[in-house]
C-alpha cells in the first residue's frame, strides 16, 4: 500500500525541461512505446525521488495551483474534469489557531469548533453544476454548518464548520469529501483522518479540586469538633484522610461523567 501527504505544489513553467530531468533520475519513469497498438505507457506509475528537479518550484500560493489547474485543463483528458478545489486550511474557530497535518491526521482538542477552508477553481465556461459533500465517521464529530458545498461560479472560497466532543479517551473520526455531479451518484474524492484528544486526564484534575475544595470544610469541621477531642493524633489524621479520600473518588466521578453538550 502506497500512502502519500499531499501539501506543496510542484510548478514547472518548462516542462521539456522537467521531462527531461525526470527521465534521467529512473529507468522506470513511464514512457509511451512506439508500437502503436501499445495503449498505455510502461514504467512505474510511483516513483522516490530524493529531491525535486531543477525545473520545479515547490509552492503553497493559490496562483501557482489556479495555474497547475490550467495546464491541465489544456489537456484533453481533463478538458472534462469536473470543478478543482483544495483544502486551504483548518483552524480554531475560537483562536484562529492553524491545525497542520502530522502523520497524516488532523490532532484536534476536545470540546472545540474548528473550521475548514476549501477553495474551488473552474475557469471554464462551461461550470458544471456541482456539490461537494462532506460526511462524518465517528461520534465525536458533528457539524455545525451544512455540509453540502454548492459549485455554481468558477472559483469560490467554502467552509465547514464541526465541532468535536469530549470523550474520556483519544478517538478517531474521519470527514470523507465526496463529489457529486448533477443527475449522479456520489464520489469518493479522499478521507482526511482526525484524532480528537480525550480529556481523562484534565477530567481527573479537575475532580481532585473540586473534591479538595469539598473535603477542607469537612475535615476543619472534624478537627475542631469537641467530641473529637479525646481521639489522638492518629485517628484524626486517618479520619482526614478518609474524608480526603471520598470526596475525591466523588469529584473525580462527577468530571468523569459531566459532559458538555455538542
Amino acid at each position: 500500500m502506497l500512502r502519500m501527504r499531499v501539501q506543496h505544489f510542484a510548478v514547472s513553467e518548462n516542462l521539456e525541461a522537467f521531462n527531461s530531468e525526470i527521465q534521467s533520475r529512473s529507468a522506470e519513469v513511464p514512457k509511451w512505446p512506439k508500437e502503436a497498438e501499445e495503449k498505455y505507457a510502461r514504467g512505474a506509475f510511483w516513483l522516490e525521488v530524493n529531491d525535486y528537479p531543477k525545473s520545479v518550484i515547490k509552492s503553497a500560493s493559490i496562483s501557482d495551483w489556479q495555474k497547475i489547474v490550467g495546464y491541465l485543463l489544456s489537456r484533453k483528458d481533463f478538458a472534462t474534469t469536473g470543478p478543482f478545489y483544495q483544502i486551504v486550511s483548518l483552524h480554531d474557530l475560537k483562536t484562529q489557531t492553524v491545525v497542520e497535518m502530522k502523520e497524516g491526521e488532523y490532532s484536534l482538542q476536545p470540546g472545540t469548533e474548528y473550521e475548514m477552508l476549501i477553495d474551488h477553481f473552474l475557469p471554464t465556461s462551461n461550470v458544471a453544476n456541482s456539490q461537494l459533500e462532506a460526511s462524518l465517521a465517528g461520534t465525536a464529530l458533528t457539524f455545525i454548518t451544512g455540509a453540502k458545498i454548492q459549485i455554481d461560479s468558477p472559483y469560490n472560497r467554502h467552509w465547514l464548520r464541526f465541532k468535536t466532543g469530549e470523550p474520556i479517551k483519544s478517538e478517531r473520526a474521519v470527514i470523507t469529501i465526496n463529489k457529486k455531479e448533477s443527475g449522479e451518484d456520489p464520489t469518493v474524492q479522499f478521507d482526511l483522518l482526525i484524532r480528537i484528544s480525550g480529556r481523562l486526564g484534565k477530567a481527573i484534575w479537575v475532580g481532585l479540586a473540586a473534591g479538595l475544595l469539598l473535603a477542607i470544610p469537612q475535615i476543619t469541621t472534624a478537627w475542631v469538633n469537641p467530641a473529637f477531642t479525646p481521639r489522638r493524633l492518629p485517628w484524626l489524621i486517618g479520619l482526614a484522610a478518609f474524608i480526603a479520600f471520598f470526596n475525591f473518588a466523588v469529584g473525580v466521578t462527577a468530571s468523569l461523567s459531566f459532559r458538555k453538550p455538542i
